[in-house]
């Protein structure tokens, strides 16, 4: 599977607009690791889409440790505006979409090839928090 730039921005500006961020606000980096859970992708890659959307202006990262947090800059916000309306292609699109339907298919069994239902994972979630 081959995550492109566009995947990346596309992944961590659907978090931003499902949450409402306009310009300026920010998002503490622990909650955003735990909401990148959700697209399937891995950790890393939330890295390399901060790092893109940062050396493009669109998002700033601050503070340090427990108190890091990514802010959305202006252009950022305008560009997450342009970018849930106006795709840069159709098949780029697509591309996206079908990369991260595939990410979340693949996160959804064990190293084993077993599926893992919702509530296992609940469990171990929960398991692991009070360990």
């Amino acid at each position: 599977m081959i995550v492109t730039e566009s995947t990346l921005e596309r992944a961590l500006f659907h978090i931003f607009w499902d949450r409402d961020l306009e310009a300026g606000s920010e998002l503490r980096l622990t909650d955003l690791q735990y909401y990148w859970l959700a697209t399937g992708l891995r950790r890393d890659d939330l890295r390399d889409a901060i790092r893109c959307l940062s050396r493009r202006g669109y998002v700033a990262l601050l503070g340090e440790g427990n108190l890091a947090a990514v802010q959305l800059t202006k252009s950022g916000w305008t560009r997450l505006e342009e970018f849930e309306f106006v795709m840069p292609s159709t098949q780029q699109d697509i591309g996206d979409v079908l990369v991260m339907t595939d990410a979340k298919h693949r996160r959804s069994y064990t190293c084993n090839g077993t599926r893992r239902d919702r509530r296992s994972v609940d469990e171990e979630n929960s398991w692991a928090k009070h360990q």
